[in-house]
């Protein structure tokens, strides 16, 4: 291909001197067009055990030097934030170089522009769920324990539905009035369907936050599906079908396996909505209407009335009415799932039709009116089906517990801690959960930190089991 994309005189020396400018210690390296790739080589002898990446421009030009990138990424790939989240690990990204090939952004100046708001939004999306596992990893892991301990006969679920209303928690809820399809419901809409007089057929909750059990009502008699890690009041245990969704992870395969749980595969997402859709969509349902997804601000409440977040509000105080106020306008989170949705293959849009009353984004999903869908006229059959398994004994359930306990305590030594985070097992993933921070302090700084991590480790795991009695 005939373009000024390199040196005519000697682009080898100049891909040396753009790989000489790239900081040292980078453990991945990225590169948009390379063109015809003189930096694979410079990288390779510069980082010889980092992971090569190439983002392409088109999907036809530089063919024959893809095979010197460790991956490589072209437009008829699909989502080039999924790609980057799939080949970049979270711990990993402070150790990421992301790097333009100028020249090549000169030439295809719109595809340059809609790759690097791609790249700027997953660094964001990454950086957000590095935070959260800093914040919340302790919570995700006695939850998931908790989880354990009071599981007691789980079910399986079995879904043949052509046609489903899955309902998210945005303001635009309040607008329905009635339903004729089978219906899957986010744990965050329950009290405002139930409000409404309308029962969901099974309940999805994800969120591991300590808050996220105020949404439950007080007797709930619903099925409910959520992972390991997600923070389910005790009563919904008592009164409520439970079946996991299962994330598989090592540590969910851990209990699984040694407890003979059943499970429902189910993709990890940043919000409930894209966990409650992939898992429709994975089991075969044709059409889903989707409630309550607003995706842009109201002028009100952002979301359906009434909701567990108002309680945490006294009127009476200026500064929490005036945090709930703030927060109406503040639309980040809203835009994140905006772009997931236009993210998604042709193939998953064609079975979504949101309902709302005004034509905010995502544009390429479908929209009618609550009034519309009102009076559409739907077949509601029996369409969820659950058998229950074996009961699981308090005994055996505390000794999965303890050898758990035991494995985890013995890989926070000073000469295994090398070999515990270098593997992909329950105990990387239980210090990722107890030490995030100073885990990723240690992989940034080999020779330091070692101490530091195994002391938090092991004050932790020290809590978790008081916490829990075992």
């Amino acid at each position: 291909m005939s373009l000024n994309l390199h040196s005519k005189y000697n682009p080898r020396r100049e891909a040396e001197r753009f790989v000489a400018a790239i900081l040292e210690g980078r453990r991945i390296v990225v590169i948009t067009e390379p063109g015809e790739s003189y930096t694979a080589e410079f990288l390779r002898a510069r980082f010889p055990h980092a992971k090569l990446i190439a983002v392409r421009y088109t999907n036809d030009a530089f063919t024959s030097s893809d095979i010197q990138w460790d991956a490589v990424w072209r437009p008829d790939c699909g989502s080039l934030h999924s790609f980057l989240i799939n080949h970049i690990p979270d711990e990993l990204l402070g150790q990421t170089a992301f790097v333009p090939w100028e020249p090549a952004n000169r030439i295809w100046r719109a595809q340059a522009q809609s790759t690097w708001q791609e790249i700027t939004y997953t660094i964001k999306v990454i950086q957000s769920e590095i935070a959260t596992r800093i914040y919340f990893g302790k919570r995700w892991l006695l939850n998931t324990l908790r989880n354990v301990f009071f599981l007691e006969r789980p079910v399986r679920v079995c879904l043949t539905a052509p046609e489903v209303l899955c309902v998210a928690a945005g303001f635009g809820l309040e607008q329905i009035t009635r339903v004729g399809l089978p219906i899957v419901a986010v744990s965050s809409a329950l009290q405002a369907l139930l409000y409404r007089n309308i029962s969901p057929d099974i309940c999805m909750s994800t969120d591991g936050s300590f808050w996220a059990a105020e949404h439950f009502p007080p007797a709930p008699t619903l099925p409910v599906l959520f992972p390991l890690e997600a923070c389910i009041p005790p009563r919904v245990f008592k009164y409520s079908p439970i079946s996991l969704l299962n994330y598989h992870s090592h540590t969910e395969h851990f209990f699984l396996q040694h407890l003979h749980i059943p499970s429902v595969s189910a993709q990890r997402h940043g919000s409930v909505m894209g966990t409650a859709l992939e898992y429709l969509l994975q089991c075969g349902v044709h059409s889903i209407y989707l409630a309550g997804l607003d995706l842009h601000p109201g002028k009100g409440f952002q979301h359906a009335r009434p909701h567990a977040s108002f309680k945490r509000f006294n009127p009476k105080r200026t500064e929490p009415l005036a945090t709930c106020i703030a927060g109406n306008f503040d639309n980040r989170s809203l835009e994140t799932y905006a772009h997931w949705f236009y993210s998604l293959p042709q193939e998953k849009i064609q079975k979504l039709t949101r309902l709302n009353t005004e034509h905010a984004p995502p544009s390429n999903v479908r929209t009618i009116t609550y009034e519309d869908f009102s009076q559409h006229a739907f077949a509601k059959k029996d369409t969820f089906t659950f058998s229950e398994g074996p009961p699981i004994s308090r005994i055996h359930k505390k000794a999965v517990l303890r050898h758990y306990f035991e494995r985890i305590t013995r890989s926070a030594h000073h000469a295994r801690i090398a070999s515990s985070i270098a593997s992909s097992g329950i105990e990387k993933e239980a210090f990722e959960f107890l030490a995030y921070a100073e885990l990723l302090h240690l992989r940034k700084n080999p020779s330091q930190g070692t101490q530091t991590l195994i002391h938090k480790v092991r004050h932790e795991i020290v809590q978790l089991r008081n916490k829990l009695s075992i």
